[in-house]
């Protein structure tokens, strides 16, 4: 018993000296230069990882496109770690509040869903073609080998992703709105941009993925017709120390805003 305590203390000392700490890297993208600075642990950069609930990013498309979401759709959920529980989400809710009861239940409702989000995963490709029918973990889907995900390929995909707004994923314009106010985040008046972002939190995996959208005049929206400017900044810190708080807070002083 003493030896543990001291054990303990010894711990405790390093992790106050910061002996101890959490490894971060974060990816940043602007939209006229999408090759991102690195800043942080570069040796994360190709190291795979769960996506965790970023993943809902893509569980929300597949909904929306299969009209399984209208704009009036809610949800009951009995989460504890959602305020005010048990209360009814609508998709916004569910993203913000990371409620694994409302995307899964989706699936458990009509397991031949599993087959229908594989295909769609690999028809955006976020999954590679090699895989095969049921390649999720029925489980839990956020092992599942197929969408394990390194900080460079997560990020990438979001910038190619939002350089034309899915439509190269076979995304209509009404589908991609509804997927991107669902991730919405904050506002963020020091950019003059909108925040939208995903947390993800799991064995050891903390990310915050998002982006800015930078808000438009008048004259740029309707006359110039100018194209969506779009930042993309991706922060994943993992080890001792490393939470979600942590990842949100590396997020929004990497995106230069008031949280």
């Amino acid at each position: 018993m003493l030896n543990g305590r001291i054990l303990f203390l010894a711990l405790w000392i390093l992790i106050s000296a910061g002996e101890i700490q959490s490894k971060e890297i974060t990816l940043f993208s602007h939209f006229t230069d999408p090759s991102p600075r690195i800043s942080g642990e570069g040796d994360l950069l190709k190291e795979s990882f769960t996506p965790a609930s970023t993943l809902k990013y893509w569980i929300t498309l597949f909904l929306i496109e299969k009209n399984l979401v209208g704009p009036g759709f809610q949800k009951r959920s009995f989460e504890a770690h959602i305020p005010d529980s048990p209360r009814d989400l609508n998709l916004r809710d569910a993203m913000f509040y990371s409620s694994n009861s409302f995307f899964l239940s989706f699936f458990e409702e009509e397991p031949n869903r599993y087959e229908d989000f594989e295909n769609f995963l690999i028809r955006i490709e976020y999954v590679s073609k090699e895989f095969k029918k049921s390649y999720l973990d029925k489980k839990n889907i956020y092992f599942s080998k197929a969408v394990q995900r390194t900080p460079e390929r997560q990020h990438n995909f979001m910038v190619e992703f939002l350089k034309d707004e899915g439509r190269s994923k076979g995304i209509n314009e009404e589908d991609f709105l509804r997927w991107k106010e669902s991730a919405f985040w904050s506002e963020c008046d020091s950019e003059n941009s909108i925040v939208y972002g995903k947390t993800g939190s799991l064995s050891g995996a903390f990310w915050f993925l998002g982006f800015l959208e930078k808000k438009q005049n008048l004259w740029e929206r309707w006359i110039r017709n100018s194209p969506k400017e779009y930042t993309v900044i991706t922060v994943l810190q993992t080890g001792q120390g490393a939470s979600r708080e942590g990842a949100i807070d590396s997020f929004y002083k990497a995106a230069r805003c008031k949280r």
